[in-house]
C-alpha cells in the first residue's frame, strides 16, 4: 500500500475517524494496533506473522531481563540472536542461495532459484533496529521494560514509520502511548502544511527525479553516463 494511493488515503481516513472517536487510551491504542498490522499485512500477511511473533520473543525477553536480572546477558545475546540473525537471513540469503544454485548446477544439479529465494520483509531493517534498540537500554537499565504489549507492539509496528523510519525513539515514543489523548482542532492546523509539503516532495520531485535516476543507473558505464548527460 503505497503513501501516495488512494487506497492509503482511505485507510488514513478510516484510521483516524475510529481513533478519535475511541476517546479512552487504551481502545484507541488498539485500533493503531490494528491498522499498523493490516497496512504492514497488506504487503504479505506472512510477514505480518513474522512481525507479530519477533515483537512476542522481544517483549518476553525483555520482562525476563528483569525478572531474571543475574541471566540479563544470556537474555541480551538470545535477542541480538535473533535479531540479527533475521536480518541477516532476509538480507543476504539470496546472495549465498545464489552461489549455491550456481555450485549446484555447475555439478550437473539444476535447481529452480525459486525454491531457495526469499522475499525480504518491508521494513525489515527499521524495525529490526527499533527492537534492538530497545532490548540494549533494558538490558543496561536505562529504561525499564514496557509492561504493555500492545503499547510495545505499536511502537515496532507504528504503520507511518515502519517502511521508510524515521526511527523513532522509545523513550519518547512509548510514553505517549501510556497517555491520554483527546481531539483538538489545533492537530489538524499544524498537521496539514507538513502532508501536503510531504506529498509535493515525493510525488514532484522524487517521482521525478527517480526517472533521471534509475536511467543513469541502467546505462552502467562512465561513458556511457557523459553520452546520457550530453543528449
Amino acid at each position: 500500500m503505497s503513501f501516495t494511493s488512494l487506497t492509503f488515503f482511505i485507510f488514513l481516513a478510516i484510521t483516524l475517524a475510529l481513533y478519535w472517536l475511541a476517546r479512552r487510551k487504551d481502545l484507541q491504542n488498539f485500533i493503531l494496533l490494528a491498522a499498523s498490522y493490516i497496512f504492514y499485512g497488506w504487503v504479505d500477511p506472512v510477514y505480518a506473522l513474522l512481525l507479530g511473533s519477533a515483537s512476542i520473543v522481544d517483549f518476553g525477553l525483555a520482562q525476563a531481563m528483569e525478572r531474571y536480572p543475574a541471566r540479563k546477558k544470556i537474555f541480551l545475546s538470545l535477542a541480538l540472536l535473533i535479531n540479527l540473525g533475521g536480518l541477516i537471513l532476509f538480507k543476504y540469503f539470496d546472495f549465498f542461495a545464489g552461489s549455491f544454485i550456481s555450485a549446484l548446477n555447475s555439478l550437473g544439479l539444476p535447481v529452480d532459484p525459486l525454491i531457495l529465494g526469499l522475499i525480504v520483509p518491508a521494513g525489515i531493517s527499521f524495525y529490526t533496529l527499533k527492537k534492538i534498540s530497545y532490548i540494549v537500554d533494558c538490558y543496561r537499565g536505562t529504561v525499564e521494560p514496557e509492561k504493555d504489549f500492545v503499547r510495545y507492539a505499536i511502537y515496532v509496528a507504528f504503520f507511518p514509520q515502519i517502511f521508510a523510519g524515521p526511527i523513532e525513539p522509545h523513550r519518547r515514543f512509548l510514553p505517549q502511548l501510556a497517555e491520554a489523548r483527546h481531539w483538538s482542532a489545533r492537530f489538524f492546523e499544524r498537521a496539514w502544511p507538513l502532508l501536503v509539503m510531504g506529498l509535493f516532495k515525493k510525488i514532484v520531485i522524487a517521482d521525478n527525479i527517480n526517472l533521471i535516476v534509475d536511467k543513469i543507473y541502467l546505462l552502467g558505464e562512465p561513458s556511457k553516463f557523459l553520452l546520457f548527460v550530453g543528449t
